[in-house]
């Protein structure tokens, strides 16, 4: 997904279905591990798995990071 030339943020993905699901607390902090490793936000991150587990494409893709996180420390202390 590329973004926006206006700068408008991510493109829209389509109609899509909200989901709650609960998961163990030590599961949770996985999830969030993995879907940060990936560049990805934990809703993304789960619908590709569901993805993968009917034979689909993943939905989403890494979003490119505007700033390193330390260069960002160091623009919010400035």
């Amino acid at each position: 997904m590329s973004m926006d030339p206006l700068g408008r943020g991510r493109p829209h993905k389509g109609a899509r279905a909200q989901r709650t699901v609960r998961v163990a607390r030590e599961l949770n902090e996985r999830i969030e591990d993995d879907a940060a490793a990936q560049g990805l936000t934990m809703s993304d991150f789960l619908a590709n798995i569901v993805h993968e587990h009917y034979g689909l494409p993943p939905v989403a893709q890494p979003q490119p990071m505007l700033y390193q996180p330390e260069e960002l420390a160091l623009k919010q202390a400035s």
